[in-house]
Order: structure tokens, then sequence, then C-alpha cells
């Protein structure tokens, strides 16, 4: 597959985001910018069972929506949905809530439920935002989530070309290094929330709404960080060696919640051996001179500085 064609696939993805950003199929602009934070802060569960019972359609009315339309929904009706879960709502107080999600899953071929994606990627930006509280805090961790999710995509592909590349070529050594340039990006967003999120605002005003939702019989959990793709950095550089039963569960557990183009792209990098045991056998087979050598010292000496750069990401 062809550089073009390995970006593309990641490119797919943010271009998604982007078009489903703009879109509100089911007209709840309104609700859910103005009146959904402040029912939330004075927990007014009726109002909020009365607006979404009004807002969201029956079954029979939600049409044939496209893949985008469908993704934007789901964003709107989720977020409904996990603001009655906070307040200590069944879902079936809004009954068409549960069959749309299952409906609109079916066409998006993601989970019924809210995700990294739903809540951040495809959250509209400014005035439009989408957000439980209404509070700037809540404006710029949704900002700076979406930002270091789409940062680790250019990160992903990079490392997928050096796949391809052997630690003997100083092309090894560039990929690693443009994957470590991005990877930055997603470090300092995230750093940059924990250094103006306070643990108070996050816990007792944004936690709350993140609670796990049963949905057509199973549980779904919220959006985390260990839904970001940052799953695909760990299969690349190392994971996809790993033995341990528990890791890969945990691995299946989250890569259910990305979208099915990621989902696809993790199958591919776990069903081959990671950078780290490539380079490994590629050094233990060698027979190169001195030159070759100290190449492939960069080139492992490159790998090593990305795998720092994850371990201070976790």
């Amino acid at each position: 597959m062809s550089t073009e064609e390995k970006f593309g696939e990641y490119s797919k993805c943010i271009e998604d985001d982007r078009a489903v950003s703009v879109l509100d199929p089911l007209g709840m602009d309104s609700f859910l910018i103005e009146e959904l934070p402040r029912i939330n802060e004075e927990a007014r569960v009726e109002s909020l069972i009365q607006d979404a019972s009004r807002l969201i359609p029956p079954l029979r009315e939600l049409g044939d929506p496209d893949v985008h339309e469908a993704m934007a929904a789901t964003r709107d009706i989720a977020i409904v949905a996990s603001s009655l879960t906070r307040h200590g709502l069944n879902l079936a107080s809004v009954p068409q809530i549960e069959p749309s999600l299952l409906l609109l899953s079916r066409i998006t071929g993601e989970v019924p439920s809210d995700t990294v994606f739903s809540y951040g990627t495809r959250n509209p930006a400014g005035s439009r935002m989408r957000t439980f509280t209404g509070t700037e805090e809540e404006r710029f961790f949704i900002g700076r989530f979406s930002k270091a999710t789409h940062a680790l995509l250019p990160t992903i592909a990079f490392l997928d070309q050096a796949e391809d590349i052997s630690i003997f070529s100083p092309t090894y050594v560039e990929l690693l290094q443009k994957a470590g340039e991005e990877f930055a990006g997603v470090i300092s967003a995230m750093a940059a929330v924990r250094q103006c999120i306070t643990p108070e605002f996050f816990t007792h005003r944004l936690r709350p709404y993140f609670e796990p939702k049963r949905i057509g019989g199973e549980i779904y959990f919220a959006p985390g960080g260990v839904q970001m793709p940052v799953l695909l950095v760990d299969l690349a550089l190392w994971g996809s060696d790993e033995k341990d039963p528990k890791c890969w569960e945990y691995w299946e557990q989250n890569l259910a919640y990305l979208p099915p183009g990621l989902r696809s792209k993790a199958r591919k990098v776990s069903s081959h051996p990671s950078l780290v045991e490539k380079g490994i056998g590629e050094l233990e087979k060698s027979h190169q001179d001195n030159s070759g050598l100290a190449q492939a010292r960069k080139s492992l000496r490159a790998l090593a500085e990305m795998l720092g750069s994850l371990e201070k990401f976790r």
C-alpha cells in the first residue's frame, strides 16, 4: 500500500468527523446549546424528559439517514442519554432513545452510545458545541481532547509506514521522528487539560455525566481516554507481540469504541510483528558493516524515543 493510501485511511476519519460536526439532523441545535446545560445545572429532570420526548423522533420518523447523519444523530441523542443517566433516570423514561440508538448503530457500524468521537471530534466547534455544563472549562476540555485524538491519526500513519522500512534505512529514522513530532501534540494537548481543568471541576461537575449505560441489554462505557486511538500506537510499537490475554481483553474491549476504519486498521496492525520485535529481529539477522550498524543504532534510538514518549503520555 502506498504512502498516499495509508495516509488516506486516516484522513478519511478526520474528514468524516468534520462532515458530521456541521450536521443537525434532528434539529436539536437550540436545545442542546442553550437549554440542556441549564436543565442539567438545575437538575430539572421533568423538563429533561419532556423536552427529550418532544425533540427525539419516534423510530418510524427517523427516516433513512446516511452514515454521517446517523453519526450526528447518535451524537445528539447520546448526550441526552448521558444527561438522563447522570440524574439517575432510566433511558426508558424517553422510550424512543434506546431503539433509535440501536437503529443508528446498524447504519454507522459503531456502538449505540457516545464515544470520544461523538463527544469530541464530531462535536461542533464554536457556538454550536454540545456540552453538559455549558462551562468554558468543558469547552476547553472538548477542544483539547479533540485535538489530541486527531493528532494521533498522523502519528499512527507514520508508524504504519515505518513497518515497511528497514532499520538500516535513513527513512526509518525520519518516519519515527515525524511520528514523535505528531505525538508531542497529543501530549501537549492533554497536559493543557491537566493544567487548566481542576480535579474538583472534573470530579464534581463533569465526571458524573460519564457513567456506563445499558443499551440493548449490553453495558456501554462512556467516552474516556482509554478509547482514544492511542491504542493503535501501543499495538504498532510493542503490543502486537503481547501474549498476556488480559492485555488483549483490554484492547478488544476499547477498540470496539473506534470507528470501523480504525478497528480494521487495528486488526491489520495486530497481525504483524511490532516495530520493537521487527527491529530486534532485523538487527539479530544482519550482516551489516559498521556503516549499516551505525544507521541501525540511529533507528533503534528513534524507536526508543517514541516508546519514551508513549510512556510519558501514559
